[in-house]
């Protein structure tokens, strides 16, 4: 960070602890799993041992190390990736696009199954209701009549 003499401050370089200009993030490309091609890394933990015979201090020594893994296909980043590892992982993708697409067509037809059905309930009821098929003479007659005491007794 550099002030300057009107008050403002640069954060763009800064000087790191060999005297270097660093520039953030400027000039970085975006890194790709070398697997299946997601931008997208987790950050996870390996422990290393090393036994005392192999250890300068005579002791077992535990050396934890962060390692990157893409999120989608498990790659850590910067092992070697066999070219047999990828046509897995395409073929792996190729399954899933399968399975999603018939669960899609599965939910579609469910969906138009359930709207014929409402559909043929909502006519059902307006057949049922007022349609000429179920009026009758005697329900004209019915309807056209004077109520009287003997057709209110009788109801």
């Amino acid at each position: 960070m550099t002030r300057h003499s009107n008050n403002t401050l640069d954060f763009s370089k800064k000087k790191n602890e060999g005297g270097m200009k660093t520039t953030g993030i400027e000039g970085f490309q975006d890194a790709f799993c070398e697997v299946c091609g997601n931008p997208f890394f987790d950050q996870k933990t390996i422990i290393k041992r090393r036994s005392a015979l192999l250890s300068p201090t005579g002791k077992e020594e535990v050396q934890p190390v962060m390692v990157l893994l893409c999120d989608q296909c498990g790659w850590v980043f910067g092992s070697p990736v066999s070219e047999e590892m990828r046509q897995e992982v395409r073929k792996a993708k190729e399954q899933q696009k399968a399975i999603e697409m018939m669960m899609s067509a599965g939910r579609q037809k469910k969906e138009e199954k359930k709207k014929s059905e409402e559909t043929k309930e909502e006519n059902k009821d307006t057949v049922e209701m007022g349609s000429p098929e179920n009026i009758t003479p005697e329900v004209i007659l019915e309807e056209n009549q004077p109520e009287t005491q003997e057709n209110v007794i009788s109801e």
